[in-house]
């Protein structure tokens, strides 16, 4: 749910991990179609959220470690 960018059945951030699992598994052999579409929900996800972190926003999106 935008601009909060909650999840409209659990009420954790969005992506929680039943929407990542699901994304996993539809997405399953087109990863860097997932890569995109994940990349353009940071973007939107970022200018409705601009007070959190980069790093963070990173984490949440990309599933990845922001390292030094």
């Amino acid at each position: 749910m935008r601009p909060a960018w909650t999840c409209a059945a659990c009420g954790m951030d969005w992506p929680c991990p039943t929407k990542r699992s699901q994304l996993a598994a539809e997405y399953d052999r087109a990863r860097t179609s997932l890569a995109l579409v994940m990349a353009g929900y940071f973007v939107e996800a970022a200018e409705d959220l601009p007070l959190r972190g980069c790093g963070e926003m990173y984490i949440r999106f990309a599933g990845g470690e922001v390292r030094p």
